[in-house]
């Protein structure tokens, strides 16, 4: 029993570990101007870290720099769902 609530946990912070580096991963190349790259580092963390609205924001505003303007809109529209007083969400969705 105790090993498997060991392997359990470790488990999950190896993944929580890998979305973490992921995230700076997709920041680093946003700040780089490699938009694309960063798009498809932030989607990959989506697809398991759907609660943070910082991963809104971000894809939001890599979809912003792509001209996407209507999708850079609905993900920023989400990060203003999970988190209405987000000041950052709100400023990158007026400029989009």
């Amino acid at each position: 029993m105790r090993v498997v609530v060991i392997l359990v946990i470790f488990t999950f912070s190896l993944c929580t570990s890998n979305r973490d580096n992921l995230k700076v991963r997709a920041q680093f190349y946003f700040d780089k101007g490699e938009y694309y790259r960063s798009l498809e580092l932030i989607e990959r963390v989506l697809v398991s870290d759907t609660l943070e609205p910082e991963n809104f924001i971000l894809k939001g505003k890599i979809l912003l720099q792509l001209d996407k303007h209507m999708d850079a809109l609905l993900n920023l529209s989400k990060a203003i769902d999970l988190d209405n007083k987000n000041i950052i969400a709100w400023y990158e969705r007026g400029i989009g």
